[in-house]
């Protein structure tokens, strides 16, 4: 006889005939299923908060070039071009970097002097600037993109009018000039809490022109045609993972760097030594589960002589005995993992409270993604699998004969 629904329902019937044993086994794989989760939750829960924390700010993902030395398109091109990269853009001398900005205001009282600030750095940006994420791009030279800092300093909002204001050492040519921009956006203070700006390539280029006496103004230096040359550039690896090889790449060009590599690796060698600890306990557990199984399995099983060989005698073939035993295995780790899973959640949520009560962390310090929970299953089910073979194997070899004999 071969008809696994009905092999089914007689396990499931079994097992509820049985209803105190099959509770007291369920309990005994809930107090190994349960831990293990909560183990495993708890370090990816750790280990996603600092990795989010490294992606979320875009200076983790900065090289930052020591010194200044003389770029062309052609070099900025060959650094795009690395599978590391994910932004690049040339970038001038500190000195060439730096304005100050003064507040456009339509007050017309003569008594109230305009806001200004000194010592601002510039930034050169484009497309795919990991630090003007998800705001408007800069659609003309005049537009440009300031710190939090710097429009709380000087009360600034989008689309406010700034005056960037040079001075240059010249004897023979004006030594000052300023350029009306706009504010096209805020960079928010985590990304850059410095006093920066960042503008299009051309401008900061007219900049380094104006100063170096290239052009008598900012105005003619942006019409400029040369060939630019870059001191150095701002560089962005495509993720955190792509930070050590990039920065090697620039290193064996004798370029020095500084990154924040070593926070990187931090991470990764948390990561690797949970995974080690998580390892080996859940090989222990895993181990210890299954050799509990495996004898609780047996034991029932000797118990159940008479039963099985009367399955033998109604028909049932080895295949079918055996995988009736299976099937009592697989409904048991189903029910346990199910209770298990429901404990988790209702543990890992008191955990969760119980931190954020404490401030220790805004996020959720334990946690799993279906994939992890649909992992879970199959290894439970492996190992309720594994455990119910040596049962299945004795359960074959049991005789018809052995129910006649007990009439």
């Amino acid at each position: 006889m071969n008809n696994p629904a009905l092999l089914f329902r007689l396990a499931l019937a079994d097992l509820w005939h049985d209803r105190k044993l099959s509770f007291c086994m369920i309990i005994a794989l809930v107090a190994v299923i349960t831990p293990l989760l909560l183990l495993f939750g708890l370090k990816h829960g750790v280990v996603s908060h600092l990795q989010n924390e490294l992606l979320q700010n875009p200076v983790n993902l900065e090289i930052r070039m020591k010194g200044n030395r003389s770029y062309d398109e052609a070099w900025i091109s060959s650094v795009r071009e690395q599978r590391e990269t994910g932004f690049v853009i040339g970038h001038t001398r500190s000195l060439s970097a730096v304005v100050t900005l003064r507040k456009i205001t339509p007050n017309t009282d003569s008594t109230v002097r305009p806001r200004f600030l000194e010592s601002v750095e510039v930034l050169p940006t484009g497309p795919g600037d990991p630090l003007t994420q998800g705001l408007p791009a800069l659609k003309e030279a005049r537009q440009i993109y300031v710190s939090f800092k710097v429009a709380r300093e000087l009360q600034l909002s989008v689309g406010d009018t700034l005056r960037l204001e040079l001075k240059r050492q010249s004897t023979t040519r004006p030594n000052r000039d300023t350029l009306q921009v706009e504010i096209a956006g805020l960079v928010p203070e985590e990304s850059l809490p410095r006093t920066t700006i960042l503008v299009t390539l051309p401008l900061l280029l007219a900049i380094e022109y104006y100063l170096d006496g290239s052009a008598d103004t900012l105005e003619e230096a942006l019409q400029s045609n040369a060939e630019p040359r870059f001191a150095r550039a701002r560089i962005y690896a495509r993720d955190i993972d792509s930070v050590q090889a990039l920065e090697i790449w620039l290193n064996t060009q004798n370029i020095e760097t500084t990154s924040r590599l070593n926070e990187i690796l931090e991470v990764r060698q948390i990561n690797d030594l949970l995974n080690l600890i998580i390892g080996v306990i859940a090989a222990t557990g895993i181990t210890g589960c299954l050799m509990s199984l495996t004898g609780t399995f047996i034991a029932n099983l000797d118990r159940k002589r008479k039963d099985m060989a009367l399955l033998r005698l109604l028909g049932f073939r080895n295949a079918s005995v055996g995988l009736y035993v299976v099937a009592q295995a697989w409904l048991l780790t189903s029910a346990a993992f199910l209770a298990g899973l429901l404990v988790y959640g209702v543990v890992s949520h008191l955990l969760d409270q119980a931190l954020h009560a404490t401030k220790a962390t805004s996020e959720f310090a334990s946690s799993l993604t279906t994939t992890h929970m649909a992992t879970a299953a199959l290894i439970t089910w492996g190992v309720a699998s594994i455990a119910s073979v040596w049962g299945a194997m004795r359960a074959i070899h049991i005789q018809p004969a052995e129910s006649l004999r007990e009439l």
